[in-house]
């Protein structure tokens, strides 16, 4: 097949002598990548008349994308499952292959102390991997040379943290402590015992496109995968939606590497619920497309834990919330406090009116929207003594979040 391509290519020369070679695929695609930049439509048609050209493709820029969560796929339930065994061995021995931007090894997520290598690894630029993140490789475009210090597996000082985001979130180990506004909170990937496959496609560059990927790397990047025996392939990234997967060359390779028995994945994009939004190769009948129908809308610095009384009804989690225009900002945890509704002292809960004195010492009020602005509510329940104010939405289509403007007393709320 290589000396196929070759010909070929040098068939191509004849018509483009400028024409350049930069990669050959044999595994997920049979094809060759050119720099015909200097090409004319009237060549280009010659080229595509060719007997041994199938067809021509340019080369398209692919955008990261992302949106996750253990709870929300309901990785939780499946870790509690024997077959799998709890959190800390789930994933077990599996090969997971992240194409992006890369993965940061000395993030406590990916800590290598009990991994081993297993048999025939690390492979690639070996010096950038670990006994969790086994295999390590750059793709770089010759035209669009990386920043200084963004030339390895590694995201450097320009490039994303995406990839060792996705990273995270598909295998980061099991337990591992985050600090999160002063709490000390366990965190887990998906599979946090398997091992991690870096393909770094995306990373920082002087041209109008840095930080994307081109088709080219990544249809390298998919062929080195399979051939580097990944399970699974993981793409949060994607393209244009209004191509189809038979003449998208990417699309096709993706394709191919699930026919050879990897599970391909890729992000569907975030470009909302409308049609015609989930972008390429994610349309694809063989891939594993993922797109978010809700999401928890939870503010890294600023979240509510409710823990009593009993059990927390499922219709209450997870619910999303926005924080008011007004007050001070939260930078450390408040509480844990008990929760007082309102309505136990004023009858109706929406605390317009003044609270007894003291009557909300220690606590956190729940206010009803309505009837006056909410500033005045959470000043009176801070003049009753409350720790802390949520305002919650009651009407009739309430799941729509709300700007909670400064208003009357908003000055006065501290």
């Amino acid at each position: 097949m290589q000396q196929q391509q070759l010909a070929t290519f040098r068939a191509i020369q004849q018509i483009v002598p400028a024409a350049q070679l930069q990669r050959q695929y044999q595994v997920v695609l049979n094809g060759i990548a050119l720099d015909l930049s200097q090409t004319s439509t009237m060549e280009l048609a010659r080229i595509r008349s060719l007997p041994e050209v199938a067809a021509v493709y340019p080369d398209q820029p692919h955008e990261l994308h992302l949106s996750s969560s253990n709870d929300l796929i309901r990785a939780t339930e499946l870790w509690s499952d024997p077959v799998i065994g709890g959190v800390e061995n789930a994933g077990e021995g599996i090969k997971i292959a992240i194409i992006d931007s890369g993965i940061m090894l000395d993030n406590p997520f990916f800590n290598p102390t009990g991994y081993s290598y297993p048999e025939g690894y690390p492979r690639g630029e070996s010096a950038f991997t670990t006994p969790k993140v086994i295999v390590a490789r750059t793709y770089t475009r010759p035209a669009a040379p990386p920043l200084p210090g963004n030339e390895t597996p590694l995201p450097g000082p320009d490039d994303s943290s995406h990839g060792t985001h996705v990273a995270g979130i598909a295998a980061g180990n099991a337990n591992t402590t985050a600090t999160i506004a002063g709490l000390n909170l366990p965190i887990s990937g998906v599979a946090p015992r398997a091992y991690l496959m870096n393909y770094k496609t995306f990373y920082a560059n002087e041209s109008p496109f840095s930080g994307s990927a081109f088709s080219i790397e990544l249809i390298a990047a998919l062929e080195d995968a399979v051939l580097d025996g990944a399970d699974v392939i993981n793409n949060s990234w994607g393209g244009r939606s209004f191509e189809r997967p038979e003449t998208n060359p990417i699309a096709q390779a993706a394709e191919a590497a699930a026919d050879a028995g990897v599970i391909v994945v890729f992000s569907a994009g975030n470009l909302g619920p409308d049609v015609s939004t989930a972008g390429s190769p994610a349309y694809s009948d063989k891939v594993i497309s993922v797109g978010a129908a809700t999401k928890g809308e939870a503010v890294a610095a600023g979240f509510v834990d409710v823990v009593q009384p009993g059990g927390v009804p499922a219709e209450l989690q997870g619910r999303p919330f926005g924080v008011a225009a007004f007050g001070p900002t939260v930078t450390a945890p408040v509480g844990p406090a008990p929760y007082l509704p309102a309505v136990v002292l004023d009858g109706n809960g929406l605390g317009c009116e003044p609270f007894p004195a003291g009557a909300m010492a220690g606590q956190i009020a729940l206010l009803e929207r309505g009837a006056c602005t909410f500033s005045i509510k959470v000043y009176n329940a801070q003049q009753a003594g409350a720790l802390a104010a949520i305002v919650f939405n009651s009407e009739a289509g309430g799941e729509t979040l709300l700007t909670m403007a400064a208003g009357d007393l908003a000055d006065q709320v501290v």
